[in-house]
């Protein structure tokens, strides 16, 4: 899913985030990208950051080169499973009786909506979440939860947004080829951009976005 260009920049981020933070020994969360098994080049989704994920790294330790790179390394491996779909994370939770449901979520509630409603999908309730791309404007989030707050997102959102350009439209590729035929963010994230990167930069990002969330 990624072009030789997206890692470097990921670490580069990682890096800048790391010696940025005034404690280094505050949990943070990065995010790598999540492709569905049936991904067609149709959808790429952006949410603003993740509220809490797989594992926590402190700045202090992302910080050291050796560490960030294996960080990296474990982050790409967990996303881009050989034999499941790293995207049914979504669908598995959907109606949890304990701990997150992703069925209580507005974000995820409107992209199922819109991906079963699309002709070109076979209906499947138990996989919808497999034909989209996720991810977030901002890689890096507080380990204790809940949106990065301003000086995190300062430091991050260059990079963050030169990210977000490499993604192409062919799946196995984020910075060679056209965008996704259609991208869903949050308007917030969507203002965001906006204000940071040139309209035409960032046409793909706004189709159908105002009605996503």
């Amino acid at each position: 899913m990624q072009s030789p260009t997206y890692k470097p920049a990921f670490e580069r981020m990682l890096e800048r985030v790391a010696l940025a933070a005034t404690d280094p020994d505050v949990p943070l969360v990065p995010f790598w990208p999540l492709r569905g098994a049936k991904y067609d080049g149709a959808l790429l989704v952006i949410g603003r950051s993740v509220n809490g994920w797989v594992d926590d790294w402190t700045a202090r330790r992302l910080a050291d080169p050796v560490t960030r790179r294996a960080a990296v390394e474990w982050l790409r491996t967990d996303a881009e499973p050989a034999d499941r779909c790293r995207m049914l994370w979504v669908t598995d939770l959907w109606g949890a009786k304990s701990g997150y449901s992703t069925a209580r979520s507005a974000f995820w509630r409107v992209l199922r909506r819109i991906v079963l409603s699309d002709p070109a999908v076979v209906p499947d309730e138990d996989q919808w979440s497999s034909h989209l791309v996720w991810t977030n404007l901002y890689k890096v989030s507080p380990g204790a939860g809940w949106n990065p707050v301003a000086d995190l997102q300062r430091t991050q959102r260059h990079d963050a947004i030169e990210l977000l350009k490499r993604f192409g439209r062919d799946p196995r590729s984020t910075g060679t080829s056209r965008p996704p035929s259609c991208s869903i963010t949050t308007l917030r994230v969507l203002d965001g951009v906006r204000r940071q990167v040139r309209a035409n930069e960032v046409g793909h990002l706004e189709r159908r976005g105002r009605e996503g969330c």
